[in-house]
This record gives C-alpha cells, sequence and structure tokens, in this order.
C-alpha cells in the first residue's frame, strides 16, 4: 500500500488464514511461508495467458478474415518479427533473473514481471504455430492468431513496471532501451502485419534473435516462480 500499488486479495486471504501455531513461531519462519504463498501465487498466473486466451470474445467473421488475408500477405517478413520479439523477452526474462534486489518492493516487482514476459512469449510462440510455412492460412488459424494478438497486446500493457517512478534507478532503466524500444516498435510491426491498426510509432534498427539456451531461460523462469516455500 505505501508503494501505492493495488493489493492481491487472494494473496492477503491466504496469509491471514495461515495457522495461529505459525504465527507464534517468528518473524523468520512466518517471512518464509508468505514468500511460499507469495510464489504460488505468481505460478498460477504464469497460465494466465492461455485462461485469458480461453475467455475472450470471439472476434468477428470479417475480422477474422481481415487477419487471414494479412497474414498471408505478411507471411514472410512475420517470422522474423516474432523472432525479434521473442529474443527481446527472454533477454529481459534472463536480465529480470539475474538481477539482485534492492528489497522485497524489488522483488515482488521483478517476479510480477517475468510472469509478464513469460506470458508475452506464450502468445509469441503460439502465433508462430499458427503461421504455415506455405499454402492457405486456414480461417481457424487466423481466427487463434486473432485471439493471441489481443492476449499479446493485453499482456504487454501490463509489462511497464507498476509505480515506475519509484523504480526508475533499479528495476526499469537497465532494460529501458530493449524493451521501451525495441518491444514498443516491434509490437507496432506485428499489430501492422496482422492487419491492425497501430497504436504506436517506432523504428527498430537491429533485429535480435532468441539466444541459443531459450529454453533453459524458459525453464529456469518458470521453475523460479512456481517453486515452493
Amino acid at each position: 500500500m505505501l508503494a501505492g500499488k493495488p493489493l492481491d486479495w487472494e494473496l492477503q486471504r491466504d496469509v491471514a488464514l495461515i495457522p495461529d501455531e505459525d504465527w507464534q513461531k517468528g518473524p523468520s519462519h512466518i517471512a518464509g511461508l508468505i514468500r511460499g504463498i507469495e510464489d504460488r501465487h505468481r505460478a498460477a498466473k504464469v497460465s494466465d495467458a492461455r485462461k485469458e486466451a480461453d475467455t475472450l470474445p470471439k472476434a468477428s467473421a470479417e475480422t477474422i478474415e481481415h487477419t487471414r488475408v494479412a497474414m498471408e500477405r505478411n507471411r514472410a517478413s512475420l517470422p522474423p518479427t516474432l523472432d525479434a520479439i521473442e529474443g527481446l523477452i527472454l533477454l529481459e526474462i534472463e536480465r529480470l533473473q539475474g538481477r539482485n534486489y534492492i528489497d522485497d518492493f524489488d522483488r515482488q516487482e521483478c517476479h510480477r514481471q517475468i510472469g509478464v514476459f513469460l506470458a508475452l512469449h506464450e502468445a509469441i510462440t503460439t502465433l508462430r504455430a499458427q503461421l504455415p510455412a506455405t499454402g492457405p492460412v486456414l480461417a481457424s488459424q487466423a481466427e487463434e492468431s486473432e485471439r493471441w494478438h489481443r492476449v499479446y497486446v493485453r499482456k504487454f500493457k501490463e509489462s511497464v513496471p507498476k509505480n515506475a517512478d519509484a523504480v526508475v534507478d533499479g528495476v526499469w532503466v537497465a532494460g529501458k532501451g530493449i524493451v521501451q524500444v525495441g518491444l514498443i516498435g516491434l509490437s507496432t510491426a506485428l499489430a501492422v502485419a496482422y492487419g491492425l491498426p497501430a497504436t504506436a510509432a517506432a523504428t527498430v534498427g537491429a533485429i535480435v534473435f532468441a539466444p541459443k539456451n531459450s529454453a533453459e531461460i524458459i525453464k529456469a523462469a518458470r521453475e523460479a516462480l512456481s517453486k515452493g516455500p
């Protein structure tokens, strides 16, 4: 509350329901239990992207057809754009994982951002899977792509740090060039490639490809968020 962030009421409920006997064992013991509860809540949110995709309303037939035509028209440019976005996402996850936390607020904000970037990675992976290398783009592939692009846009908005002014010298500034310029520019290009109006104007002078150890980065990030107390 002091940091001006909204409370996670489900997390607060679970903390309040910690048995009285645990509260009697002292600050170190209870702090460990609370960290475990926080980790489990973050792990549950890793799959929020798929839950969100499943609950989004179906696009109109006109929108799906518009997306299908755009995917066919931009078939050559979409793969490198998706690769570049994935590379930036993985670099940011790796940076956040290797960070030395300033305090608990810093740690919580880093973990929140990692969860968001994992969701973005899931969206990008799904978009790539729905783009056939050759042949016509099916209506079902266009529908799934349109849905997951909406998820991507929503999650991308969440990638900006909460209470950014308070962490500008810590969590955010090291990745500012990558995230604020690179991902905004590439996300704009992605929107255009899917036949959607651009919501921001930025250019990127270089393409960043996914690190060779991308699978290890994602695995480590998921394990870090899902570990218990």
